[in-house]
C-alpha cells in the first residue's frame, strides 16, 4: 500500500511538474540541478528534458527557449505541456523535488547494492548507501556570508563554545585548546617502534579518568584486546605496576583501589588481526555500540595504516588516504572525537625533529587530520625516559611548538612535563651545539 502511494505520489504528472518548474523558473534551476539526476525520472520525456535543461544550465547559466527545447527533444506536444503548466506552487515543489530525489537515489542504491553483492563486493555496499542518503541534505543551504552579519556579530562577542574532547594530558589539551572537536581527527606520527600504540592509550585513559569522564573505545589491529587492556591496567596501576608479576595480589589490589578513585568513564577493547579491518566494519561495530547505549566520545584506532580499504584505488597511497578521509567520516558520522596514528618513514629514525614531510606512503594522510603530533626522540632522551611531542600540524591552531614529556613504558606512561616554543627550542639547541664545540676543543687541546 505505503510502495503504491509513493509511485502515485512521484509519477508521471509530479515529474513533469518538476520539468516545468525547472524550464521555466531560473531560480529553482539554479537552485536544483545538481541533484536532479536524469536516472531519477522514469518518465522518459522528463529524463531527456531534465538531461538537456542540466547541461544547457551549466553550459549558459540561464534557461533555452521554448522553440529551443522543442528542437532538442523533438516532442512539441510535451513542450507545449510544460509551458501551459500551473507552477505558482514552485515553493511545494522544491520540498517535494527533495524527498522524490532522495527516495530514487536509495532505489537505485539498493539495486546497485543487490549487483554488488551478487558480484562479491561488499565493501563497496556502503558507499552507495551513503551517497544516496547524503542527497539533499545541504540543499538550501547556500553559504550566505554577506547577510548573515548578525550571526558573526553574535561569534566575536560571545566566547565560541567548541564542543571538545579532552586527552588529559594537560599540555596538548592547552594547545589544542581544551582537546580535539567531536568530528574531528587527531593523528599520531611516529617511526616504528616508538611508542605510537602507548601514546594512544594515553589518550584513551585520559579519557575514562575523572579528569575528563567520559566512555571510549580502543580498536586494535596488532595487539590483542587482553594486550591492550593490559597496558590500561598498567596505565591505571602506576607504581603499583612492579607488583604485576612478583606479587599479583598487590597488583589487583591497587586496580581496584585507584579505579574507584581515579577512573569514570568506561572502556571497550576490540581486536581485528592486521589489515583485516575495513571503515565499514568499524561503523557497523559503532553502530552495535551506541546501539546498546554506550555511546563513547573517543575513538581510538591503533593504526589507520594497517587498515583494510572499503576501496580498491590502484595505489597503496590513494588507499591510506581513503581510509583517513572513511576515519574522519566516522568522527563526524558519530559525533566522537578520533585519534589514529600513522608511521613515518625510515629516515624519520635517525632525526631530531619528525615533520610532515617524514610521513610514510600518502601525504594527503596529514592533509585529512585536523590535529598531528610527531613523536620524536634521540637515543640520549630514550635513555633518560624523555620524549618530545611536536605539533606538526593543526587545523585551526599555531603549529611548530614542542611539548616535552617524560616517559615509563613498564607503566605505559607518556606524562607531558611542558611546552617549549620554536625560539626556545633554537636557543637550547645553540647552547647544545656551543657545549658540544666547546667540548670538542678541549678534548682536542687534552690531545695536543
Amino acid at each position: 500500500m505505503g510502495e503504491t502511494m509513493a509511485r502515485k505520489r512521484y509519477g508521471k504528472r509530479f515529474q513533469r511538474h518538476v520539468v516545468a518548474c525547472m524550464s521555466r523558473i531560473p531560480e529553482f534551476a539554479a537552485r536544483v540541478y545538481e541533484i536532479l539526476d536524469p536516472e531519477y525520472f522514469s518518465d522518459e520525456s522528463s529524463a531527456d528534458a531534465i538531461a538537456f535543461l542540466r547541461v544547457y544550465w551549466q553550459q549558459y547559466n540561464a534557461l533555452p527557449s521554448a522553440a529551443t527545447l522543442v528542437q532538442e527533444l523533438e516532442d512539441e506536444d510535451f513542450v507545449a505541456e510544460t509551458y501551459a503548466d500551473d507552477i505558482d506552487d514552485v515553493a511545494y515543489v522544491t520540498d517535494e523535488m527533495v524527498e522524490y530525489c532522495r527516495d530514487r537515489a536509495m532505489q537505485n542504491a539498493v539495486l546497485e547494492s543487490a549487483e554488488l553483492i551478487k558480484n562479491g563486493k561488499h565493501d563497496e555496499v556502503r558507499g552507495k548507501i551513503d551517497a544516496a542518503l547524503m542527497v539533499g541534505t545541504d540543499f538550501g543551504d547556500m553559504g550566505d556570508w554577506l547577510h548573515d552579519i548578525e550571526g558573526r556579530e553574535k561569534r566575536y562577542l560571545v566566547p565560541e563554545s567548541r564542543d571538545v574532547v579532552p586527552t588529559g594530558m594537560s599540555h596538548i589539551d592547552e594547545i589544542l585548546r581544551g582537546g580535539v572537536e567531536r568530528g574531528e581527527l587527531g593523528v599520531i606520527m611516529a617511526p616504528t617502534k616508538r611508542g605510537k600504540s602507548f601514546m594512544l592509550a594515553n589518550i584513551g585513559y585520559g579519557a575514562i579518568s575523572r579528569l575528563v569522564g567520559v566512555n571510549a573505545v580502543h580498536y586494535s589491529f596488532e595487539l590483542s584486546a587482553r594486550r591492550v587492556i593490559e597496558r590500561y591496567d598498567s596505565r591505571l596501576a602506576n607504581k603499583s605496576v612492579k607488583y604485576k608479576y612478583s606479587a599479583p595480589p598487590k597488583f589487583i589490589q591497587a586496580l581496584y583501589r585507584r579505579h574507584s578513585v581515579v577512573v569514570q568513564g568506561q572502556l571497550l577493547s576490540k581486536f581485528w588481526p592486521t589489515r583485516k579491518c575495513t571503515p565499514t566494519m568499524l561503523r557497523s561495530h559503532l553502530s552495535q555500540v551506541f546501539g546498546l547505549g554506550y555511546e563513547p566520545s573517543v575513538v581510538i584506532v591503533d593504526y589507520g595504516d594497517i587498515m583494510k580499504p572499503d576501496r580498491r584505488l590502484g595505489e597503496a597511497r590513494h588507499e591510506q588516504a581513503g581510509i583517513f578521509e572513511d576515519l574522519r567520516a566516522i568522527a563526524g558520522e558519530f559525533n566522537v572525537a578520533l585519534w589514529t596514528a600513522t608511521q613515518t618513514n625510515r629516515a624519520s629514525l635517525s632525526k631530531q625533529t619528525i615533520t610532515l614531510q617524514d610521513v610514510a606512503e600518502s601525504f594527503e594522510k596529514v592533509q585529512i587530520a585536523d590535529a598531528i603530533l610527531a613523536m620524536c626522540q634521540t637515543e640520549e632522551e630514550k635513555n633518560k625516559g624523555k620524549m618530545r611531542l611536536f605539533v606538526a600540524g593543526l587545523r585551526n591552531e599555531p603549529d611548530g611548538r614542542i611539548i616535552n614529556c617524560d616517559c615509563d613504558f613498564d607503566r605505559a606512561l607518556i606524562k607531558t612535563t611542558g611546552i617549549e616554543t620554536k625560539v626556545a627550542r633554537r636557543k637550547s639547541d645553540k647552547k647544545k651545539r656551543g657545549d658540544e664545540k666547546a667540548m670538542k676543543k678541549s678534548i682536542q687541546k687534552a690531545h695536543e
